[in-house]
């Protein structure tokens, strides 16, 4: 037909294109709106929270669907920001806040079994970010902070490393 995209009859494309940017910006509609809405229900957190893993969960089918690969990295650099950022300050100054360290230790293997490195580092600076918390919170005022900082140190040039070691495996 001289080169021109025929469209069907329902208004998509004939070979999908326009049926996959619809649902992209379906998707970011539904964020927006998940986010929104949320916010007014409940606190900023758990908005955050919410629609971090919402695009997360996008940004996997994409990566999964493998045509639009730098939009997935995207958003899981967006998403798991906007995640981890919700679940801190869920789990700030509670009983359970050493849960956010386990999750984003868990989230390393997660980045492993995606290659994702936009994940990796955000999962890292989350990581790095609890950990400097959570010694300035608990051994600010003891003798054992001087000890506390040398093996947070050794944590960061750690975590460091083996952030490192999976770039190079992704």
């Amino acid at each position: 037909m001289g080169g021109l995209p025929s469209i069907g009859i329902d208004g998509r494309l004939i070979d999908g294109r326009f049926y996959r940017n619809t649902h992209l910006i379906a998707l970011c509609w539904f964020n927006a709106g998940l986010f929104d809405r949320v916010a007014i229900v409940a606190a900023a957190d758990w908005a955050a929270l919410l629609t971090g893993a919402s695009v997360m969960s996008a940004a996997y089918g994409l990566h999964r669907d493998g045509r639009q690969l730098r939009l997935s990295g995207l958003g899981y650099l967006i998403g798991s920001a906007l995640a981890y950022s919700g679940l801190f300050e869920l789990l700030r100054q509670t009983p359970v806040e050493l849960l956010y360290f386990a999750v984003t230790a868990a989230m390393l293997y997660a980045c492993v079994r995606l290659q994702s490195r936009a994940l990796l580092l955000t999962t890292v600076l989350a990581m790095l970010g609890f950990i400097g918390y959570f010694t300035a919170r608990h051994f600010v005022d003891s003798l054992g902070w001087p000890i506390s900082l040398v093996l947070m140190g050794a944590a960061f040039i750690g975590i460091g490393a083996l952030a490192i070691r999976i770039k190079r495996q992704i």
